[in-house]
């Protein structure tokens, strides 16, 4: 076991086929990925509760996007997971905590810096306790967000 929370077992398919089932648990966020999901948390909710309106196809998994498609001439489903809700939300917080200190979003920028920005010779006050909170959720919405892209990637 290298992740205490990923749980995966060999099962056997209806047609005879072998392959592994997986459970992934992260505080209250699960998802089972089976070809019988369902039978899996049916057990579990016999020692945990688990809400009866989130038993059922995936759509969300930590924030991430989880959505089924089908290939052309594949009768297999494929499960696809992204980052577009999660981004919208990240979004409209900073918009939202901008608008709170009646400041905004440049819509239109050239760089991520100022032309000629010397960082050394900057002179701003530090941060009070209120920036400094929000400068420290921004940094960890955006880390999740490179952690949620490397899937997208993948």
């Amino acid at each position: 076991r290298a992740d205490q929370d990923v749980w995966m077992r060999q099962a056997v398919k209806s047609t005879g086929e072998k392959y592994w089932e997986y459970v992934f648990i992260y505080t209250d966020d699960v998802i089972a990925m089976s070809e019988n999901p369902r039978a899996i948390l049916d057990e579990m909710n016999k020692h945990f509760l688990l809400k009866a309106d989130s038993i059922g196809p995936p759509t969300r998994y930590l924030g991430a996007n989880i959505s089924q498609y089908q290939f052309p001439g594949d009768e297999s489903p494929k499960w696809a997971i992204g980052s577009q809700e999660y981004v919208k939300e990240a979004v409209r917080v900073v918009k939202s905590w901008l608008e709170q200190k009646g400041m905004h979003l440049k819509t239109k920028v050239s760089g991520v810096l100022p032309s000629g920005y010397r960082p050394e010779l900057e002179s701003t006050d530090l941060l009070g306790s209120d920036e400094a909170h929000f400068y420290m959720q921004a940094i960890g919405i955006l880390r999740w967000i490179v952690e949620l892209g490397r899937i997208d990637i993948c």
